[in-house]
């Protein structure tokens, strides 16, 4: 899921990249990878390893309703 924040007011330009939960190649690992940065520069990179599903769900979910919360852009 791609969110975007343009407020050219206050010179941001952002965007996040939240992707969904993944199985690891480790038995028992899930992972949320997310890719943030201000648009048109440098990507960061974020992986968050969870030993169990409903945890790395739980942080997917908190993950987004943060991202509405900050006024984000769904694109």
């Amino acid at each position: 899921m791609i969110f975007v924040k343009i407020a050219p007011v206050k010179n941001m330009k952002r965007f996040y990249i939240l992707n969904p939960v993944e199985q690891t190649l480790f038995e028992n690992l899930y992972a949320v990878r997310i890719e943030y940065g201000r648009i048109g520069g440098m990507r960061r990179f974020i992986t968050k390893l969870f030993e169990d599903k409903t945890a790395a769900q739980k942080y997917h979910d908190r993950s987004y309703a943060n991202r509405i919360r900050h006024e984000y852009r769904i694109i």
